[in-house]
């Protein structure tokens, strides 16, 4: 274990952060679209087929992200909890980190696979086509339910872990949160 995060660790977190909420709206504008109706369908139709070209390409970077914050994690380690500690918090800190890795990873599993399944082109970067399987419209709406399970869970994760932060630093204040956002004084880039 190493005392703090190193830049990267730090970097690579708030932009999952940033990202993932920036994604989460991006997939409830395409879900729960309302408009008028003059012109409502194509409007609609449009718009829907962009957000969902802009959700799967967002959830391809933080895919990349992913695969790098886990690198690091096994390269670099965590960084020390506070001595001082309850034992409770130790085990609920160790949970629910590991339920956001395993949340975050069949995210993006069941968001890759829903959209290699889809029946329209999601073209990704201007260029790639991510629905390169045969559309299956039963498997898709099965994968689009984990995914919409995991996405559900995975927020109601999130606002545990900002409270868990809020928590540490208003009330406890012992530094965790502080280290997290103090990228100019870790001591390791990398």
């Amino acid at each position: 274990m190493q005392k703090d995060y190193a830049v990267i660790q730090k970097v690579i977190h708030w932009l999952m952060g940033i990202f993932i909420m920036l994604d989460l709206f991006i997939a409830q504008k395409f879900g729960n679209f309302i408009g008028d109706e003059i012109g409502f369908t194509n409007f609609y139709n449009e718009t829907r087929f962009a957000s969902r070209v802009d959700h799967a390409t967002l959830g391809y970077i933080l895919t990349i992200l992913f695969v790098l914050r886990v690198y690091f994690r096994q390269r670099l380690g965590g960084a020390e909890l506070p001595k001082n500690m309850p034992k409770w918090q130790i085990y609920a800190a160790s949970i629910g980190h590991a339920g956001l890795y395993f949340l975050m990873f069949g995210l993006f599993l069941s968001g890759i696979l829903s959209a290699s399944l889809a029946s329209q082109p999601i073209v990704i970067f201007g260029f790639f086509d991510v629905a390169f399987m045969n559309a299956n419209e039963r498997l898709f709406q099965f994968v689009r339910q984990i995914h919409e399970l995991f996405t559900n869970l995975i927020i109601a994760l999130i606002l545990v872990h900002i409270f868990a932060a809020a928590y540490h630093h208003i009330i406890v204040r012992d530094h965790t949160t502080v280290r997290m956002l103090l990228f100019w004084k870790s001591k390791r880039i990398l």
